[in-house]
């Protein structure tokens, strides 16, 4: 299996990893924007998961479609073990959001998660679930992106099951002697499971599942919220072309880590950052509505009353955005509302 005594770390890859965890440790005091944001964030980011999982895997679907698929997941008619279903994809995904605690990184684990990927459970297709019955060689790229004329040859299907179960040993190992990295230990078995190929169809998906449920076993609570599918889907041919220059040495005495877990530490780095930058925005504009909150009493503190056609003047902010806060100051009990339409005047009493 895997020698991680000769792995060599870079100092780029330590001032990533120092960052990432850095990021790990602010996502506390990030949280404080609220639950309604929050909620907001990951509705979204899971969407955009699924989208660029599902189109990485050869299949076609705008993001927009993925909210109205799931509303109507129990109504699609859809063939059994289709092979790009999404629904597929965002039940195996929610699984995990909702349930890591209590979902050790096991072989029956991955093969629950295979099966629910694989057409939604109940159309599930005859491979769901289960380790391939025949292998296919996997072709391999130069360092241009270019078919190299040779192939990666992936677990014979007769050896899957006992090359799983020495990954997940492996694994196991690895996480009670704490010797490596977190980060480093899920690149490091992300690009294995990958090599094995355990399944006739789905690996890429499966991997992308495996790698948020590790991340999040290992304290990265701020995944749900960014998604990680999306930056793998933006990197284009980057990614299967770092993936396999590392796969390629696997077999040897000393792989060449280097190329896939800096592709996959800076994968996980642009994910937090999209999330920082996203945080930043709801925070602006929550420090911009509460201080037009706060205009609108001060100017009722000084006149007794005000309208909308004042405020409107005065703060320079829209209409529709004014009626917002209006109505929620109203809610909260701290303005009260006299008269309907364009005769419509608020007070504090």
């Amino acid at each position: 299996m895997l020698n991680t005594d000769k792995i060599q770390i870079s100092h780029k890859m330590l001032v990533m990893v120092g960052e990432i965890d850095t990021f790990k440790g602010a996502w506390r005091g990030m949280r404080s924007i609220g639950h309604k944001p929050l909620t907001a964030l990951r509705r979204a980011a899971g969407m955009e998961s699924v989208s660029a999982s599902v189109r990485m895997a050869g299949g076609h679907l705008a993001d927009g479609r993925v909210e109205r698929m799931l509303e109507l997941k129990g109504e699609q008619d859809q063939p059994a073990g289709e092979e790009f279903d999404p629904l597929g994809y965002a039940d195996a995904l929610t699984r995990i959001l909702h349930g890591w605690e209590a979902m050790p990184v096991t072989e029956e684990r991955i093969l629950k998660l295979h099966f629910a990927l694989l057409g939604f459970g109940h159309r599930a297709g005859k491979e769901a679930g289960e380790y391939k019955s025949w292998a296919r060689p996997l072709a391999a790229c130069d360092e241009e992106g270019r078919k190299a004329g040779i192939t990666l040859q992936t677990a014979d299907a007769r050896k899957t099951p006992e090359r799983m179960g020495e990954l997940i040993a492996w694994l196991e190992r690895e996480e009670r002697a704490e010797k490596v990295h977190k980060l480093l230990l899920t690149g490091m078995f992300v690009a294995r499971l990958l090599a094995i190929h355990p399944f006739l169809e789905g690996n890429g998906r499966m991997s992308r599942l495996v790698t948020t449920l590790l991340l999040l076993r290992f304290g990265y609570a701020y995944v749900p919220y960014s998604s990680l599918e999306a930056v793998l889907e933006r990197s284009g041919e980057d990614y299967p072309r770092a993936l396999r220059q590392t796969q390629m040495t696997l077999d040897g005495d000393a792989p060449d880590w280097e190329p896939w877990l800096m592709f996959f530490l800076g994968a996980l780095r642009e994910q937090k950052e999209k999330l920082a930058d996203k945080v930043k925005e709801v925070r602006k504009l929550q420090t911009n509505q509460t201080e037009l909150a706060a205009a609108i009493l001060e100017r009722v503190r000084k006149e007794g009353r005000v309208r909308m056609a004042e405020m409107m003047a005065l703060t320079e902010a829209k209409r529709a955005t004014l009626r917002c806060h209006f109505r929620k100051l109203v809610r909260e009990g701290r303005l009260a509302q006299h008269g309907e339409c364009k005769g419509t005047w608020y007070s504090m009493e």
